[in-house]
């Protein structure tokens, strides 16, 4: 009977971390899902959560059973380990997880990094920095990633890091050094304002831009969404006249809808009529003034030929014909979508034009202030680039810090944002106006 028990409790236990593991794979892909609103994630999350706990109080059987895969080759079970022993604070099994995540993928790393994120010890947090100083060559990403999470205070260990200089952990690197309070980190930053390559090059220039660095915020004006997180209005009219139909670039329009320059607004309606332009420009729309015009679509599914009859196969490649059901209508998924009509939008404005005023900056129709920005992170918006722009533009344009991103939890998120409320409410930034590093720009 006792045999029977034990082996009936390591499948349960075995069960939840297969559970948490899909359900990691599942809340990541959401969060960072271009068309999904990010608070999506958040029941897959609460799942998630019930499983951890089930692990964490099922003691030493569960933690046996956790050590067991603290070698597994899913990177949501490695997740659910790393959990469970950052939660218990047990280093020495900890440590299991490393050694055998440290030759494996990224993704395995990645799930480590979001498991610190989330379970980081108090008294395992000044070796995380002495670790990240120490430069430890395969963890050194993945420190400053959690170290910049948390708002660990480094003691120079990210400074040292980014001298170091190691060009595949520069772009982890330089995105933490956005998040730290080390002396010295601006002019650090100034080296890489020029890198070839622009994935270090912006990446250097945000950081620089939440520093409020003023050479970063120079620079910043030649690349459209840089220009959005600190640009004023001067800059804002500039780029509306880089809207040039289906010519535009994607991130013009993306640009725009940060900056809620109005004048923006009949250019962008025009872009609706151009593909692959129309959904961003929808959005850039709804960005700047916040008009609820939602239409469903279908969305169709994708034709997987192995799964075709003999007919359905020579009707798709003849003539590009795909399956429909009895109705006639595509197989496919109905969503609901902002809506792409020039009509509708021409028709919303002639109707609520009235309520806007020129020379103002909007965000989801209100006269732009901190506490308007804080609001609209928590509308549901789709994830990207919208959340990632407006996190990194409220510390770049008032030294708000709400000290999330989009790969933590929406829970998390939430209690975040909740607790900057007091400190956006307390800004005497002028509603509609255009700032960066809090002081309004002129012009």
């Amino acid at each position: 009977m006792t045999t029977s028990l034990r082996s009936f409790r390591i499948g349960l236990y075995e069960e939840h971390l297969e559970e948490i593991g899909f359900l990691y794979a599942q809340a990541h892909a959401l969060r960072r899902a271009p068309a999904q609103s990010w608070t999506t994630a958040g029941d897959f999350e609460q799942r998630l959560e019930a499983h951890t706990d089930a692990l964490v109080v099922g003691g030493s059987l569960a933690l046996e059973v956790c050590a067991a895969h603290a070698a597994a080759d899913d990177a949501g079970e490695l997740f659910g380990v790393a959990c469970v022993f950052g939660r218990r604070a047990e280093p020495s099994l900890f440590s299991r997880v490393l050694d055998s995540a440290l030759p494996g993928t990224p993704e395995h790393l990645r799930a480590i990094a979001d498991a610190l994120s989330l379970e980081l010890p108090q008294t395992w947090q000044p070796g995380c920095v002495r670790m990240l100083g120490d430069g430890d060559e395969r963890l050194e990403p993945m420190l400053a990633v959690v170290a910049a999470r948390r708002r660990l205070t480094t003691d120079g260990a990210l400074l040292t890091a980014l001298r170091r200089g190691r060009r595949p952990h520069l772009p982890a690197l330089l995105w933490a050094a956005g998040r730290s309070t080390e002396a010295g980190l601006p002019a650090l930053l100034q080296t890489h304002y020029v890198e070839p390559e622009p994935i270090l090059r912006i990446a250097a220039l945000r950081s620089g831009l939440r520093l409020h660095d003023p050479q970063a915020a120079a620079l910043a004006a030649d690349d459209a969404e840089l220009a959005a997180l600190a640009g004023g209005r001067r800059l804002a009219l500039a780029w509306v006249e880089q809207l040039r139909g289906a010519d535009t670039p994607l991130r013009v329009p993306i640009a725009l809808g940060m900056l809620g320059e109005l004048s923006a607004v009949r250019p962008l309606v025009a872009l609706l009529e151009h593909e692959p332009l129309a959904d961003v420009a929808a959005q850039a729309l709804f960005v700047i003034t916040g008009a609820p015009l939602f239409e469903q679509t279908l969305v169709p599914e994708s034709v997987q030929e192995d799964e075709l009859t003999d007919g359905e196969l020579r009707r798709w490649r003849n003539s590009g014909e795909a399956p429909r059901r009895a109705d006639g209508e595509p197989f496919g998924e109905r969503v609901q979508r902002l809506s792409r009509s020039p009509v509708a939008w021409g028709e919303w404005l002639a109707e609520h034009g009235g309520q806007f005023s020129a020379g103002q900056r909007y965000r989801l129709g209100q006269p732009c202030t901190p506490l308007v920005m804080l609001q609209a992170l928590l509308v549901g918006l789709p994830t990207l680039p919208w959340r990632e722009l407006m996190i990194d533009e409220l510390q770049a344009r008032h030294g708000i810090d709400p000290g999330l991103d989009i790969d933590l939890p929406v829970a998390f998120q939430r209690d975040r944002l909740t607790a900057a409320a007091a400190q956006a409410q307390a800004s005497t930034a002028r509603p509609g106006a255009w700032y960066h590093a809090k002081a309004e720009l002129q012009g």
